[in-house]
C-alpha cells in the first residue's frame, strides 16, 4: 500500500518539459496526456509520480535510482507498485505506441520503466527483474572482465524460448549477465545494454554448475534478476559500449548449446579448463546472506 505522509515536493514535469521526449505532439496534445496521467494518480501522489516520471524519462546517461526514490520518499516495495499503476501503464502504452519517443531515453530508465512490463503473449518463463533502492553496482571493471571472458570461453550465453542469444553470463568478476537482445518474460521485460544479476546466491550456484558442466546455452532461467546498471565504454578494454554488445553478440550466436559430439577427453579438458577459469576468475560467492550478493 501506497503511504501518502511525505515531505512536500514540487512537480518537475511540465508539457514543455515533455517536448523533446514527445516532440510529434503538440503543446496541447502533451497537456492533455499529462491532464490524463494525473485523472490516474491519487491527488496526493500526482506530485511524487511526476517528479519520478520525468527522471525515468530523462536523457542523462544514467541516474541512481536509488536516490530518486529515497527523495520522493518511496520504499523499494513500493516501486513496483507504482510502475504498474494506472499512471505509468498509460505513459508506456504511448510509448509502445510510438518507439521513437524513448530513443533519447537512457537505457537503464527504459530498464526501470519495462522492468514490470510482461509479454503480451504467455512465454511460460517466470524470470522477473527487481529494481531496487540499495546500492548494487558493478565497477568499472565489469566491461573489460565481459571482453576477456568473451575470449576466454568464460561466458554462458542464455537464449529465449526462439533460440536466439539474449544474454551473456560472465564468470569473470561479479556475478552478472549483459542483457544483449531485449525480450518479455511473463512478469518482466529486460532491456538489451543494461546488465542484471541473480537476485539469490543458489541460482548463482546453479549457473556455476551448468558453466562447469561444458554447457554454452541454455534458456534464460526463470529466476529473479536485479537491474543493475547500462553497460559502458572502457578505456582498459579499448571498447565503447556499442562494441562491446556487438562482440557479445557475435560470440554468442557461434556458440554451440553443447559440444555433444566432442571426444570424452575433450569434455574433461573443457570442464577441467572452465573449472579453473572460474576459480580464478570468479567472485560470485560472498560469505554473506542470499539477498546480499554485491
Amino acid at each position: 500500500m501506497i503511504e501518502t505522509s511525505r515531505p512536500p515536493i514540487e512537480s518537475t514535469v511540465n508539457p514543455r518539459k515533455l517536448g523533446s521526449r514527445f516532440s510529434n505532439l503538440s503543446f496541447n496534445e502533451r497537456s492533455l496526456m499529462l491532464a490524463q496521467f494525473r485523472s490516474l494518480v491519487p491527488v496526493e501522489l500526482q506530485n511524487y509520480y511526476l517528479s519520478l516520471l520525468n527522471r525515468l524519462l530523462s536523457t542523462e546517461e544514467s541516474i541512481k535510482f536509488s536516490d530518486e526514490i529515497i527523495k520522493t520518499g518511496f520504499s523499494e516495495d513500493e516501486v513496483p507498485h507504482i510502475l504498474r499503476s494506472e499512471g505509468f501503464q498509460y505513459i508506456l502504452g504511448i510509448t509502445q505506441d510510438a518507439p521513437e519517443q524513448l530513443r533519447t531515453t537512457n537505457t537503464f530508465q527504459l530498464g526501470v520503466l519495462l522492468s514490470q512490463q510482461p509479454s503480451e503473449k504467455v512465454t511460460q518463463n517466470k524470470a522477473r527483474v527487481t529494481v531496487t533502492t540499495k546500492d548494487k553496482d558493478l565497477c568499472y571493471l565489469a566491461e573489460p572482465r565481459l571482453k576477456d571472458a568473451l575470449k576466454k570461453d568464460g561466458c554462458l550465453a542464455m537464449t529465449t524460448e526462439a533460440h536466439s542469444p539474449v544474454i551473456e553470463f560472465k564468470y569473470n568478476g561479479k556475478p552478472a549477465r549483459l542483457c544483449i537482445g531485449t525480450f518479455s518474460t511473463d512478469y518482466s521485460t529486460f532491456v538489451a545494454g543494461n546488465w542484471y544479476a541473480p537476485t539469490n546466491i543458489s541460482d548463482v550456484r546453479d549457473l556455476v554448475h551448468i558453466y562447469d558442466s561444458g554447457i554454452n546455452r541454455v534458456v534464460v532461467p526463470g529466476i529473479d534478476w536485479t537491474l543493475l546498471r547500462p553497460v559502458r565504454g572502457s578505456k582498459q578494454a579499448q571498447v565503447n559500449a556499442k562494441q562491446l554488445v556487438g562482440l557479445a553478440i557475435l560470440l554468442a550466436n557461434k556458440l554451440p548449446a553443447l559440444f555433444e559430439d566432442a571426444d570424452p577427453y575433450i569434455m574433461e579438458s573443457v570442464e577441467l579448463f572452465r573449472s579453473n577459469y572460474r576459480l580464478t576468475h570468479f567472485e560470485g560467492f560472498p560469505d554473506q546472506k542470499d539477498e546480499d550478493i554485491f
